[in-house]
């Protein structure tokens, strides 16, 4: 298992973190670097890198369900990462408990 640090205090992380445990930075997991990186806000749902440039992010579509970390670009129309896009059938996910599937 591949470990990562956090850009702001150094502490421990593991893929699934979303946030650091010690400082609480928002994380995010960029597929171009295959890195988890501490994320800065900055407009409404976007963020850029603490250790890049200055391109904005956002979360894949499937976090706000605490189901992926993955990043993309801002700009892109597609609201699944890379990942989450290869999914090809999942359960309705209006129907209570399915979400937990």
């Amino acid at each position: 298992m591949k470990l990562f640090t956090c850009k702001e205090c150094s502490n421990l992380l593991y893929f699934e973190n979303t946030h650091c445990e010690r400082c609480g930075s928002l994380l995010g997991f960029l597929p171009d670097d295959m890195d988890l990186h501490t994320l800065l806000p900055r407009q409404v749902q976007t963020f850029s890198l603490k250790d890049a440039g200055p391109e904005h992010y956002r979360y894949c579509a499937n976090a706000q369900l605490q189901a992926c970390n993955w990043l993309l670009p801002a700009h892109q129309e597609d609201p699944l990462c890379q990942a989450c896009s290869l999914n090809h059938t999942i359960p309705n996910l209006q129907e209570a408990g399915h979400v937990v599937l």
